[in-house]
């Protein structure tokens, strides 16, 4: 899935409401019945709409999968998600693994918000929270266990609290004398509803004096930044969850092990080639930077030659040669995602606060890709068109203009090229016929839909409507579709319905 950038969301903040007594009967009678009948595959329970409820009620600890079937990451999960599922069942444990079908049973895909494949929700009790181990069977494994447990460690003694500050990244310990107050109630209840750091209690006097605590404090140990930052303020469920989001993000990482904070659909990238020197005094001033705008945005770094992080790349409109460069991308809706770009000379911390500082004003220019025109672009068989060119040559009324808007790296693009080259021979000396054509890869337009690679436009002569080629790609038939005016091979227009897998396809092609 594309990482669109569908951002990881680190925390769900969601209200616990206490079932009256008469719920909590019923609860206990649906449990003691004779367990539904349910589908396996392999060790993993299949749950549709119809079963979905009633399983993740009935049981105490379930895990489940919402995926979509021709998800790769999705293919690449299930035999570690099987393998955990049979070590559980193996073990007699009474955790269940499970998965789901969300693009077959879309009431749930919306009610549990599943933005991307796979996503994983731990439901306890009924009560889901993201899962944020590891994706693999053992790691699969060890969460699921640890969650089984209370929702924060008792740390009786000072070598148990300082074990289990050692033990994570990000550590919580809740200093309370006295563990069923109110203020401890919302600590373990913050506990509870998050899956992503891990949580200790203390009521011993030598942990306190230990940790230089006061019985009430809060503190998150982290191994970055600040090290140690103390909860101040009022405490109640969301002031909590809000110190956890913003102090658990450290203020510069890698983009591969980076978490991004709910509610918020835009992150800064700093793009570097770490292998060549000079790439720390970057990241520093971005670091630097980054200190105040903590909380607003997060700042993220981007290895250029790492492998996977090429979608990225072509994601943000960066090419590997003008590293180290910086982009916000902003996703603005399951389709479209906006891209900011720094255009600075020097990289300063002064340019970064000013660059985000404005985004956050909306006063930034969206960044659109645009190729330099070339020289000689009108004197082959094939015109070359760019974003600053394109208007002017296919507005011309005096003449018919059929575009090909292509990839130089799509297997289809270049299998047309040599058809395409003999479409442009076959009209060459046409006073009033233009063939060319247009990278979409380097050049963004406004107003042009392009679905699948390579596309063919025809801009009419005399009234310039466009009309798209669906005909055979031979140059017979491209060369009757531009004689016809677009009367012949034109494409039949298809239903909405059709364009996820279109999109799908433009996607893979590029």
């Amino acid at each position: 899935m594309m990482k669109l950038i569908t951002p990881y969301v680190i925390l769900i903040l969601f209200a616990s409401v206490l079932a009256d007594v008469f719920d909590d009967i019923q609860f206990e009678e649906d449990k003691n019945k004779s367990p539904e009948t349910v589908p396996f595959d392999e060790f993993v329970v299949v749950l549709s709409e119809e079963n979905f409820t009633d399983y993740t009620r009935k049981h105490d600890y379930v895990l489940v999968e919402f995926y979509a079937p021709w998800c790769a990451y999705c293919k690449q999960l299930a035999p570690q998600y099987a393998q955990a599922a049979k070590t559980l069942s193996d073990s007699e444990s009474p955790i269940k693994l499970a998965k789901v079908d969300a693009t077959d049973a879309i009431s749930l895909a919306e009610e549990y918000e599943i933005g991307g494949y796979p996503t994983l929700k731990y439901f306890r009790n009924g009560i889901p929270i993201d899962y944020s181990g590891e994706r693999s069977s053992d790691g699969l494994v060890q969460w699921v266990n640890k969650k089984m447990g209370p929702p924060a460690t008792d740390l009786k003694d000072v070598s148990s609290a300082k074990a289990f500050v050692e033990q994570d990244v990000v550590a919580i310990i809740g200093y309370f004398e006295d563990q069923s107050s109110d203020d401890a109630k919302i600590f373990l209840e913050v506990a509870a509803s998050t899956g992503e750091f891990s949580f200790g209690i203390t009521s011993d006097p030598n942990v306190f004096k230990e940790f230089n605590a006061n019985s009430g404090d809060i503190f998150m140990y982290k191994k970055f930044d600040d090290g140690t930052v103390q909860f101040k303020g009022e405490l109640n469920v969301d002031n909590l969850n809000e110190f956890l989001d913003v102090e658990s993000v450290p203020l510069l990482a890698d983009f591969s092990e980076a978490r991004y904070s709910d509610g918020r659909h835009y992150c800064l990238l700093v793009f570097l080639n770490k292998s060549r020197t000079g790439t720390a005094k970057v990241e520093e001033v971005a670091r630097s930077a980054a200190k105040q705008f903590k909380g607003k945005i997060t700042f993220s770094t981007v290895d250029i030659n790492v492998k996977d992080n090429d979608f990225i790349l072509e994601f943000s409109k960066v090419n590997k040669k003008e590293t180290p460069t910086i982009r916000i991308i902003r996703i603005e809706s399951e389709r479209e995602v906006s891209t900011f770009k720094l255009e600075a000379s020097t990289i300063t911390a002064g340019a970064i606060k000013k660059f985000v500082n404005d985004f956050l004003d909306d006063k930034l220019q969206k960044y659109r890709l645009r190729q330099k025109l070339p020289k000689g672009w009108d004197k082959g068989d094939v015109y070359t068109l760019v974003a600053d060119n394109f208007d002017s040559v296919v507005s011309d009324a005096s003449k018919d203009v059929l575009v090909e808007f292509c990839s130089p790296t799509s297997t289809h693009c270049i299998e047309m090229n040599q058809e395409y080259e003999e479409v442009g021979r076959h009209f060459k000396g046409t006073s009033d016929v233009i063939i060319a054509r247009l990278d979409v890869t380097a050049n963004e337009l406004d107003n042009v839909n392009v679905k699948t690679l390579p596309t063919f436009h025809l801009y009419r002569k005399g009234d310039n409507k466009v009309i798209e080629y669906g005909g055979p790609r031979r140059v017979k038939e491209i060369a009757r579709f531009v004689t016809s005016g677009g009367k012949v091979g034109a494409t039949v227009e298809k239903p909405d319905d059709d364009d996820d897998e279109n999109e799908a396809s433009m996607r893979d092609e590029l």
